[in-house]
């Protein structure tokens, strides 16, 4: 009698639970996204340069253009507010506005500064846009061959061990949130906090009383937009539940017609549907409504602190601290450019960090050595292969199930040339007996 035995434990599919990096604890508490800190991750992060494992020269290439037009962009767009600042002296200054040709020469070259920084602000991001989502799909398709590729070597005892549709799911899942992580949200990041520090530098250049005073839309703006996203991520997610529950009613009386019909119950499952959909309702009410409050709240904080910077500004004005009325305008508008675009990075941020907890998963796949590994040319080649298959008494289970013999006692023979045919009923051992053979 012949008993094979397979001894080897696997533990891929944990259900371990990691916590963030200081990093990224700071990151997600300085952007007031403390719950963000205390969220417990799927798998340990990969670092963000891990991120592109497998990119290609081009790829890293077109990520680098990418990345150097973001931080151009962030310098480029605030120069928007120089120019309005510069124009607004050019307004306020002038004093006969008839046959005054210097009046139309200054006004006609802020113009076209104006037409031109928004020119190459189209160019340069479609330019960055197009780069970045190239390089990412580049880098996900090549992650998704090596996935099957490692895939196709595990030996039948791993993924045994698998739920079914777990790997298909991952991946589909996984390499999206790669892909939004890798693609234009590093370029947004980079942009934002490029934006908000230039816009911040050129304010203390300007006046830096002026800039203190405006100072603190940045925190608070980041602030808001944080507990909004929270409040709307808890309502999004209880509705998202409650329709899952109406979706599962609409299912089951679709399954189950006819006997929805032969019950005469029709009556009860539309009650039961529409009831469900009430409670979903309510949550996506709620949901907007903080979506509104906030989104109010937000642009109320911002003009409150631009109302205080004009005030200020015009103190400063009248004593003669800041000589041309222009600049009141520029440190104003560049300062709630600035705050605004901090304000909305932490879903970015969210992003790059959801790409690189997907990453540690795909790549514990890929990375993985199977016990015996069928695509491997190692070891001696036999160039010519004669001989036949016999089976005695063959008992065989897999690790995940021992007491389960999936095949108990099988015998058979296949002689060289013969061919055989393994029928039976699901689950009796025919792919098993081809695999072991």
């Amino acid at each position: 009698m012949t008993e094979l035995k397979t001894n080897k434990q696997f533990a891929d599919d944990s259900s371990e639970q990691y916590e963030q990096s200081a990093i990224d604890k700071f990151i997600s508490i300085i952007l007031c996204r403390g719950d963000f800190a205390k969220q417990k991750l799927d798998a340990k992060p990969v670092s963000f340069f891990q991120l592109f494992r497998f990119a290609t020269t081009c790829d890293r290439f077109m990520l680098s253009i990418s990345a150097l037009l973001a931080i151009f962009t962030g310098i480029g767009q605030p120069m928007i507010c120089l120019i309005g600042g510069k124009l607004t002296n050019v307004f306020l200054l002038t004093k006969t506005f008839e046959r005054n040709d210097t009046f139309w020469y200054q006004a006609y070259i802020y113009v076209y500064l104006y037409a031109s920084v928004g020119i190459t602000m189209v160019i340069t991001t479609t330019i960055q846009y197009i780069c970045a989502k190239n390089a990412s799909l580049n880098i996900t398709c090549t992650m998704r061959q090596e996935y099957l590729k490692s895939l196709l070597r595990q030996e039948a005892a791993w993924f045994d061990q698998q739920k079914t549709g777990t790997l298909t799911a991952q991946l589909n899942a996984n390499i999206e949130k790669i892909k939004d992580g890798i693609g234009d949200k590093v370029g947004m990041i980079l942009r934002g906090v490029t934006m908000f520090l230039t816009c911040v530098i050129i304010g203390f250049i300007y006046d830096w009383r002026l800039t203190l005073v405006m100072f603190g839309t940045g925190p608070i703006s980041a602030a808001l937009l944080s507990t909004m996203a929270r409040q709307m991520e808890h309502s999004s997610s209880m509705q998202s539940n409650t329709d899952g529950r109406a979706a599962a009613v609409l299912e089951e009386s679709i399954m189950n017609v006819k006997t929805v019909a032969a019950c005469n119950a029709q009556e009860t499952m539309i009650k039961r549907y529409a009831a469900t959909l009430k409670a979903c309702r309510k949550f996506a009410l709620h949901a907007y409504a903080f979506a509104g409050f906030f989104d109010g709240l937000f642009f109320l904080v911002l003009y409150v602190f631009f109302a205080a910077g004009f005030y200020y500004g015009a103190y400063l004005y009248q004593i003669r601290i800041i000589m041309n009325p222009g600049y009141i305008f520029a440190v104003a508008n560049l300062i709630m450019f600035g705050s605004y675009n901090l304000g909305v990075l932490s879903p970015h941020l969210m992003a790059v960090l959801n790409a690189r907890v997907a990453a540690a998963v795909i790549y514990k796949i890929i990375d993985r050595k199977p016990s015996f590994d069928s695509s491997s040319t190692d070891g001696m080649k036999v160039n010519e292969v004669k001989g036949g298959i016999e089976f005695q008494n063959v008992k065989f289970s897999y690790p995940k199930s021992k007491e389960h013999l999936v095949l108990n006692g099988l015998s058979w023979t296949a002689k060289p040339g013969d061919t055989v045919a393994l029928v039976g009923h699901s689950g009796c051992g025919k792919s098993t007996s081809a695999i072991v053979g």
